[in-house]
């Protein structure tokens, strides 16, 4: 660990067997697919610190929450805090971990039992880490600890279904604090909020965290709020961090294409300043079976075409689109015929062969202004598309094999940017050649500068 580190993961892993049922259990020889819903992560939470995590749904930053507190064991790697490594504490032990590391839920709602009343909320913990000497102590506490949130002393007796969302939530972060933890970890604790009562929240985890010198990890997918509260931001995407930066740094001038999209779509209180949203295409894919490479090249719009590339950006993302939904059989001869048939009647094997052209190169919506692909890989194209129609569809892909990105071959490497930040993208990797041939977007120093002009302080 770093010398002013309180909390660290080093190539942290969480995979869930998908069918984990009893009876796969006892025929160990089964075949399974596994879930990779954390794979490999690394990041410090420096004393004093609020480091926040981000990424859109399902990248897996709940599962890490869990996995950093061992709510969840973890897969591989290991968790440290003070120096100490967590995944290898006995249960006697971890209780003592747990004294000083807490959590905040995201739905304030279910996280509080509903048959107890919010004395019972705050002093339960206090009980059972040995902090007061009686149950008038305890209570003492719980008092000063919900005024220290923001509600009356006269609540303690109440029960949880008397408070709205807002008052719920103080009371859980209340619950969190009443073993005067050193780390806290926030899972998304404003996003089951109204917005009004959004800010409140933020505020009260803000001066409390100044006023107790805590050390936070905040989750959360609302990069406006992360901005507001962060020191530094960690991006995740299926499952991995791509980057990690100061907040300011971050949100001034992102590296990873997939920080320039999620900042792209922050509104900027400036109606002076025009900023055009970076809009990524297609789904996240799915981490039983994530992309090779860099996990992110799939929906890149910054995505690095062959080195002998002579098209236009555009028209390499429509190629590598096209080959992409070859590969996951997302290209269904059958349904165009039919489409057609439905429109027109009589239906060529060459009028479904034109659809497929149009609607995956000439009209892809990943497409630019010039959709002409280069007269080798057109007739590449043209012949897995006639592949496809004759029912062989591993000779389609296969036609179009060869025009490979170095993201879809090879994982990125971490480059360091400073001390306190980094970026797993190829882009920033001297290593690596980026084509400067062709139209705007295909060079370096055109392919990174995106959102590097377009955002806004």
């Amino acid at each position: 660990m770093s010398s002013d580190a309180l909390f660290e993961l080093e190539n942290v892993s969480k995979h869930f067997i998908d069918n984990d049922t009893l009876l796969n259990k006892l025929h160990p020889n089964r075949s399974h697919t596994s879930v990779r819903a954390v794979d490999g992560v690394s990041l410090t939470v420096h004393d004093g610190e609020i480091l926040g995590l981000v990424g859109e749904s399902g990248c897996g930053k709940s599962t890490l929450s869990r996995v950093a507190l061992r709510l969840l064991e973890p897969t591989g790697g290991d968790v440290y805090y003070k120096d100490e490594n967590i995944t290898e504490l006995g249960s006697r032990q971890l209780t003592e971990f747990r004294s000083e590391a807490q959590m905040i839920f995201q739905d304030p709602f279910a996280s509080l039992n509903p048959r107890y009343t919010v004395a019972k909320t705050l002093t339960e913990p206090m009980h059972v880490h040995g902090i007061g000497d009686s149950k008038a102590e305890r209570r003492a506490k719980a008092a000063d600890l919900i005024e220290r949130v923001g509600l009356s002393a006269q609540f303690l007796d109440r029960s949880p279904h008397e408070f709205s969302g807002g008052q719920r939530q103080r009371i859980s972060i209340g619950r969190a604090l009443a073993v005067e933890p050193q780390l806290v970890i926030a899972d998304e604790p404003v996003s089951a909020l109204d917005v009004s009562v959004q800010a409140q929240i933020l505020n009260l985890l803000d001066g409390l965290q100044e006023e107790m010198g805590l050390s936070m990890l905040f989750i959360s997918h609302d990069l406006s709020v992360v901005r507001r509260i962060c020191d530094r931001v960690a991006v995740m995407y299926l499952g991995e961090i791509v980057e990690v930066a100061p907040t300011k740094e971050l949100f001034r001038n992102p590296k990873h294409p997939y920080t320039q999209a999620l900042l792209s779509s922050v509104p900027i209180p400036d109606p002076t300043v025009e900023r055009e949203a970076i809009k990524l295409v297609g789904d996240v894919p799915t981490p039983i079976d994530p992309p090779s490479g860099c996990r992110f090249h799939p929906r890149c719009p910054k995505v690095i075409p062959p080195e002998d590339w002579t098209g236009s950006h555009g028209a390499w993302r429509a190629l590598l689109q096209f080959k992409t939904r070859l590969k996951d059989e997302e290209v269904e001869p059958k349904a165009v015929r039919e489409q057609l048939e439905a429109k027109q009647g009589s239906v060529s094997h060459d009028d479904v062969a034109k659809a497929i052209y149009r609607d995956n190169i000439l009209e892809s919506e990943v497409a630019d202004d010039d959709t002409s692909l280069p007269d080798e890989v057109d007739t590449a194209v043209t012949d897995a598309i006639d592949a496809l129609l004759h029912g062989d569809r591993k000779r389609a892909v296969g036609h179009l094999e060869a025009y490979e990105s170095v993201c879809e071959t090879r994982e990125p490497a971490e480059v360091e940017r400073s001390a306190t930040a980094r970026v797993a993208c190829h882009l920033e990797d001297d290593q690596v050649t980026v084509p400067t041939a062709g139209t705007p977007g295909t060079a370096k120093d055109e392919v990174a500068m995106g959102a590097a002009s377009e955002t806004h302080d």
